[in-house]
């Protein structure tokens, strides 16, 4: 659930550059502000525990209800197949090393 918020926004806003075992740090560093940023807000106004978590799961909740329309909008697509001899890029090889550190932590 802490994912649902970036991996939507990666997926939406940074489609050419991170894809498949890249999506998944990218969606994290992206989580990680949003809900820092979510936040702020809240310690400046000096609000409860409880209004940063409605506030939080409204966020999910939109975010997961977002990417269920888009699905359901949207018929699916085959990925292009590699021909012969055509080599596809292995993106994201050194991004899981944080990602790791991080969710380890």
């Amino acid at each position: 659930m802490f994912l649902a918020p970036g991996a939507l926004l990666a997926r939406w806003s940074l489609r050419e550059y991170f894809s498949g075992a890249a999506l998944p740090p990218a969606a994290f560093v992206i989580s990680t502000s949003v809900f820092a940023l979510l936040g702020m807000p809240m310690l400046v106004m000096q609000a409860s525990l409880e209004a940063y978590l409605w506030v939080s799961g409204a966020l999910v909740a939109c975010s997961l209800l977002a990417a269920a329309l888009v699905a359901l909008s949207h018929p699916p697509r085959r990925e292009r197949e590699a021909e012969v001899g055509e080599h596809l890029p292995d993106r994201g090889g050194l991004l899981w090393v944080p990602f790791a550190g991080l969710a380890a932590a």
